[in-house]
């Protein structure tokens, strides 16, 4: 994982906590908007950093060479090719894994903030 994608993760996952109850509670109707619009433009970068993120790692899974692609060979030519193009197609296998990990990770916390952009999108409207 990525520092920059670790960094993202970190704030979905705190994005998510935000209680708006609780964070304008006892804030006038003016602190509350500015607040609750702070909290939209959060929650809007955040999600474009993490939908880049989610369009990046679908293209670099499916980038390079099928893993798979010696199975289309003869076994003539696999045998040839010694251990190598195994170890190549394993390499790339475990990478395509970490990767769908990753990605299965930030999209699981992109689910849990994505309504949060809606609940403030429907307060702040409330309140203009």
């Amino acid at each position: 994982m990525t520092p920059a994608t670790a960094e993202l993760i970190a704030r979905l996952r705190d994005l998510a906590l935000v209680e708006l109850d609780t964070l304008v509670g006892r804030l006038d109707e003016a602190a509350a908007t500015e607040l609750i619009g702070a909290y939209v433009a959060d929650l809007e970068e955040a999600l474009a950093l993490a939908r880049t993120l989610i369009r990046e790692t679908h293209a670099a899974i499916g980038a390079g060479p099928d893993p798979l692609g010696l199975v289309d060979r003869t076994p003539e030519v696999r045998a040839r090719g010694g251990d190598g193009p195994i170890q190549e197609s394993l390499d790339r296998m475990r990478e395509r894994a970490a990767a769908r990990r990753e990605l299965a990770q930030l999209e699981e916390l992109v689910r849990g903030v994505l309504p949060r952009l809606l609940e403030a999108d429907r307060r702040l409207t409330a309140l203009t």
